[in-house]
Order: C-alpha cells, then structure tokens, then sequence
C-alpha cells in the first residue's frame, strides 16, 4: 500500500459478506465477516516501528460486505462494492481513511509486504483507498504494485450513507479468475482498526467470469455444400479460448474437437439441424452455445442422355438418362418421347411405330420434388432406311446448371456460368502447333477431364471468396467505428492541450508547437473573452454554442492532417456534441489560470490513457476490456487479404498445366476481385495514418506532463512524472514493436 495518508489517520479493514451469486456471464463466491469491535492498536507504532501496540479507539469498525454488481449496458462488466460498516457515525470535523489491501494471488511473498504489521502477512498486489475529510470523500485510489513501485490502475467510486463507507472498483482491473485474500484497514488519527485482526487470516473470495461462446454460420445452406463455421468471436475474459468442440448434427455429441476456431461441415439432406458450440478458456472454465441451420434442398443438375439402338420404326432403342444432386436424394428419372409414351427409370427401351421427327424429354426429379429437365430431338426412320439420330434439335429452355450457379452463388454464378461455357465453345479453336490439335481431337477425354477441373477450379474460388466478402463487409463496420472513436479521442486532446497551453500563457512553447497546435491555439485562445462574455450574458445556452463551435473547428482541424482515405470515413458532424461544447466553455472561462490547467491536466490524463489503448494491446485490455487496437485492425485487413492472396494460388494451381483447355478468369471476375483488394489497402493506409497521429499526441503528454506549471501540487507532479510518464513511454514502446 502506497503510503499517501497523514501522519495521523487510521486504517479500516473491508471485507466481503457471505455471498454465492452467478449472473449470466460470471460467478462470485465469497466469506462472510463481522469484525471484532475495541480491537484497535497504535497506528504510529504499527506503522512507523513495525510493532503492534493494542489501545481501545473511539471509532471501529462493526461489519464488512462485498456486493459485486452486474454494469447495466451490454458489457457484463462486473464493480464490486465493498460496503464498510462502522460502529458509530463519524463526527462532521472528523477524518479517516479507509484502505482496502488485496492479495490477488495468495502469495505473501509477492507485492508490497512491509511494514508485516500493516499489511498483516499479506502480499499486496492491490491497494484500493478512499480518503474522507469533514464528512466528504477527499481522493480515491486503486493501485498496482509492480516491479517496486505502485502504478495507477483505475479510480474507484465512495460513496459515505449515515456509518456506511462503500467503495467500487472493477473487477476487470484485478484479472480474472480471481481466488484473492483481502484485509481493510480504517486509519484515523492516531488509530488502526484492522479486519481481520491482527495475525488472523485474510478474508478470501473468488470470482470468474464465464467464458461467452458465438460462432458465425449462415441460416441457410444448400444441402451437399461445404460452409464454414467461425468462433473467433467467442471470448474469455480469463484468457484465450483453448479448445473449441462441435456438435455438427444435433446429437449432443462432440465430433470435433480442437483449438482452431474455424471449422467447415457439410449436411447430406435438407432440413433443420441445430449445431453446439463449447469452448473451454485457459483457465479450465467452459460454457456451451447452439445455433439451427436451416439446410435447403438444391435440385438435380447435369441431367443429360444417350440412345443405344437404330432409330427406325418397329425397333427398340435404349435410352440411358444420368444426373447429378449436391445432396444424397433419391432422383426419379420420367421419360417422355414424344409420341405420346411416358416411362420411369434411368434405363428405359422405346419402340417407334411411325417415321418421323420428335422430342425426347428427360425429367429428373429428387425426393424433395425439385426437378431439371434434359430435351433432345430425334428422327426416326422406315425399317430398312438410313438411320439418323437427331435432325434439328429444338432450342433447349433454360440450362439447369446456370439455375444451381445463381442459387448457390448470386452474381458470381453468372460468371463462372459464362466462363464455363465460354470455354468449351472455344474448345478446339486455340492456335496451337498442328500435333497439339490432333492430340486434343484425337483424345477427347483429355479436353472433358480438364473442362471438369476448370469448373471445379472455379466452384473453389468462388466458395472461398464468398466468406472473404462477408467478413469485409462485417469489418468494415467496426473499423468505421474504431476509426471515430481515436479520431473523437484526438480532438479532445488537442483541445485540452490547446486550452492548458493558453491558461499557462506558455507563448514561447506555443511558438514552438507544430503548426496544428498554433492554429488549434489560436481558435481556443481568443474564447477566453469570448466566454466571459457568453457566461455573463447568456448562462449555459450561449456557453454550449461558443463550446460547439470551437469543438468543430479543431475537429476540421485534425481531419486536414491525415489521408484522404480516413477524411472520407471519419465524420466531424457527430464530434460537435453539446457536452463537450459546455465542458470546453467551462474550461475558458476561469478565474484561476493555474488551477484550471491543473483539472484540465486532471482531465486530460483519461484522454491520453484512452489514447494509448488504442496502440498498446495491453491498455486495449484494462481499460476497454478488448484485445482491438489500431495495430490488430491492420492485421485483420491484410489476413484477409492473405486469404484473397491464397484463394487465387489455389485456383492457379488447380488449373496449372492444362494441355487442350484454356482456364482463366472473366475481366469482370478479376476487376471485382482487386476493387476488395484495394479497398482493404486502403484501409490498412488509413489505420496507419492513425496511429501516427496518436503517437505525436502521446510523445505531446510526455512532454506536457514533464512542466511543472500544469499542477497545483509537488506530490501531484512527481507521482504523474514517476507512474504516468513511463507508462506512456511503455505504451509508444509497444507501438514500435506492434509495427515491426
């Protein structure tokens, strides 16, 4: 525990209540405690010499709960309060503090462990405090001890009811999973009251949150079709997610079992499955997830036939019908032959009666009741006649196999249609060396087999970059929203920097600032006047406008520094909001100079932590509980272009060496495929221009922490200098890295 307190203040001692809660993403299990009252010691003796000195003091504590408590948007992060009852209400001139010190891993060698008296053979890795002056909450605190000193890691909330102290702090600030011992100390003047007592052992609890598993799948598949299911939205705030197991057909059995997150799967038949999902985090915890697929039946496809006899009257011709189905359906083959005789079966002999022209329809039916239907003419002739076995065939309707491509694939269907098509009319027509055509006319199987590893080439392709498309479309979302945010974090730095430069009436420094900040000084400096006046004449409404307008003005002033990739995606309307307005016409318009650079400094320390979560995956973590930073947005665009990149060398290879057929892709195919390969490097210029942006600003608080001017305390300053500073040199530390 840090020792900020007076000289002469007395610790209390916090401890949870018996509490066994789970809430939906989280459990909490903790000891009940009631202290011992009239059991206090010297404080000085205890402190200062490291000996425990029993005396009776005035003010003790009675009873201590820990209550956690769910946040009520959609995060699931978890406060715990811990509510510290004392045996009397405080006097109104009276002063305490009240110290909470947790071992979060149960280890008294690790952490602060001296004076052993105070810290009561704890190893404290967290010191959480809240300082009470005249009835009122003074300061608060929650610490870290790390690597011999203590570095801030979250402001917790006080709160003071009648005898009632009760204390916030996040959960997530501490780790989780968590089986911690925890000791409160209430320190008044002269005075220690320690809960547990002296020599007893601390209060445990435990806590960990409940591993939420998602994977993304669509809600329709076509029956026989590979899909892909994604977990990689799946989480664990206890740490990664180790092993991901899959129920693929309702049965609830696990038949897959690994740590990759992605996995694909294929369902034989049409109907409605629902497919489970369990994960199991680092720390052993597991939780389960289940989603239906709804699996549509696709019809037959390829239906084609040939005839085995003479086509004359009064003899019999064999006629064999084949067809294909994604799926394992029975197919049903009708044959019509046009003069007027219908028959079932994939084998079927007719016998003509009369000379003439006619159509043989083959319609091939699964057992969903979808169909595809396969016409030819033929003419038949007397017995003892020339055979022919097709005069004009009549124009086919609509190919069943184009039907199967814009069903499975939309757009993209038309165009691995038209390829494949395309290509076997030009089949034969390449100008190739002599013997190469006689090869390929002489070798028919030759030309079929590479048509069919074309066709097949492109069914690749195309189911790969399906998912690829998908994924951009979903990302982009959230890297619009990532963007806004940093851009929203900047301009509230350059104007708290702008302002406090202003009050401090730093005009040499100003000078010295890069041109941005001179301008950004010059829109802020004259709303001093400007504000005073508004304040006087026009209260809040006029303060809110001026506020307004100046916010909006710096905001147009950051968008003229970056690419014009990122002006188009960042957008200044939604930045001019009316509380910032307000909370800059305030900060203009006091009476103090050097008071208000200190709150302003105050203030702009969140922004500046904020700004360094965005390029430091370890902040990213603490302060908003996600592994996104500016650098993981870069990596998710150019894995996706990765895929594009392995998508494309798959079909390449597929169709390498091909000796009669011509395999490539349509313009149109291509031209697509490179507009999505732009967009994203378009994107990954954007993030990069960001992140440049945010290390001037951090490099910027270096130096603006660095003065002496901007703090109303010399205790104030070296702790900012001592804890802040290095962290953000950390934070620029692991930004370099993160670029590497």
């Amino acid at each position: 525990m840090k020792r900020r307190l007076l000289p002469f203040l007395i610790v209390f001692t916090i401890l949870t209540s018996g509490l066994s809660l789970v809430w939906g993403a989280h459990s909490f299990e903790s000891m009940p405690y009631t202290d011992e009252l009239g059991d206090g010691v010297d404080f000085n003796m205890c402190f200062i010499m490291d000996t425990i000195a029993p005396m009776p003091i005035p003010m003790d504590v009675e009873s201590v709960a820990l209550v956690p408590a769910e946040l009520l948007d959609s995060s699931g992060d978890v406060t715990l309060n811990v509510e510290v009852q004392l045996n009397a209400p405080p006097l109104p001139h009276q002063s305490y503090t009240i110290e909470i010190g947790i071992d979060v891993d149960m280890d008294p060698t690790t952490g602060a462990s001296s004076p052993g008296c105070f810290y009561n053979g704890l190893g404290v890795d967290y010191d959480v405090g809240v300082e009470v002056s005249e009835g009122s909450v003074a300061s608060v605190w929650m610490d870290r001890y790390e690597a011999g000193e203590w570095v801030t890691v979250a402001e917790p909330t006080a709160d003071i009811v009648e005898r009632t102290v009760i204390v916030g702090f996040p959960v997530d600030a501490l780790g989780s999973p968590l089986n911690s011992g925890l000791t409160v100390y209430l320190i008044t003047e002269g005075g220690l009251d320690m809960a547990p007592s002296y020599g007893d052992p601390p209060i445990t609890f435990t806590f960990n949150y409940i591993p939420e598993p998602y994977f993304e799948a669509p809600e329709t598949v076509n029956e026989g079709t590979s899909y892909e299911l994604d977990a990689s939205a799946s989480n664990s705030k206890n740490g990664a997610v180790s092993l991901y197991e899959w129920d693929l057909d309702g049965d609830e059995v696990y038949e897959e079992s690994h740590p990759d997150p992605v996995t694909s799967f294929q369902f034989a038949d049409d109907g409605v499955y629902p497919v489970g999902l369990m994960i199991t985090d680092e720390a052993g915890f597991s939780s389960d997830y289940t989603k239906e697929i709804t699996v549509l039946n696709t019809p037959p496809f390829n239906v084609e036939f040939s005839q085995t006899g003479e086509l004359k009257t009064g003899e019999e011709v064999t006629f064999t019908g084949q067809a294909e189905d994604l799926g394992e359906d029975e197919l049903t083959y009708i044959w019509a032959f046009g003069d007027g005789e219908t028959t079932e079966g994939a084998d079927v002999t007719h016998t003509y009666a009369d000379e003439g022209d006619y159509t043989v329809t083959l319609t091939v039916t699964d057992d969903d009741g979808a169909e595809a239907t396969e016409e030819k003419g033929v003419q038949v002739t007397p017995s003892g006649t020339g055979v022919s076995d097709g005069g004009e065939e009549p124009e086919p309707g609509i190919d069943p196999l184009l039907v199967i491509l814009v069903l499975m694939f939309g757009f993209g269907g038309f165009l691995i249609y038209d390829y494949i098509r395309r290509g076997k009319k030009d089949e034969g027509k390449k100008e190739e060396p002599e013997e190469e055509k006689d090869f390929c006319e002489e070798h028919p199987e030759v030309v079929e087999e590479e048509n069919k590893k074309c066709e097949e080439a492109m069914w690749e392709l195309d189911d790969a970059l399906g998912p690829i498309e998908d994924d951009l479309a979903t990302a982009k979302d959230q890297w619009h929203e990532d963007m806004r945010a940093v851009g929203l974090l900047i301009m509230e730095w350059d104007i708290a920097y702008a302002v406090i430069q202003s009050l401090t009436k730093s005009e040499k420094e100003i000078r010295e600032m890069a041109e941005k900040v001179q301008k950004v000084a010059a829109i802020v400096k004259p709303g001093a006047s400007m504000g005073k006046i508004a304040f006087k004449k026009g209260g809040e409404e006029a303060m809110k406008e001026m506020g307004k307008h100046i916010a909006t003005e710096v905001g147009k002033g950051i968008a003229g520094e970056v690419s014009q990739t990122l002006k188009d995606l960042l957008s200044l309307e939604g930045w001019a909001m009316s509380e910032i307005g307000i909370g800059i016409a305030k900060f203009i318009t006091g009476i103090d100079p050097k008071q208000e650079a200190s709150d302003i400094r105050k203030e702009s320390m969140r922004t500046c932590t904020l700004l360094q979560s965005w390029v430091d995956h370890t902040l990213a973590r603490t302060e908003r509980y996600t592994y996104r930073t500016l650098h993981t947005c870069i990596d998710e665009a150019q894995d996706l272009i990765d895929r594009i990149d392995d998508a494309l060398k798959d079909f390449e290879d597929a169709v390498a060496g091909f000796r009669c057929v011509t395999c490539e892709l349509t313009p149109e195919y291509m031209k697509h495929i490179q507009g999505m390969i732009n967009e994203l490097n378009d994107f990954i210029r954007a993030f990069g221009d960001l992140i440049d942006q945010v290390e001037q600003r951090l490099n910027q608080a270096v130096a603006l922490y660095n003065r002496d001017d901007v703090y109303d305390s010399p205790y104030v300053r070296v702790n900012v200098q001592n804890n802040k500073i290095p962290n953000i040199k950390k934070s620029l530390n692991r930004s370099a890295e993160a670029k590497k």
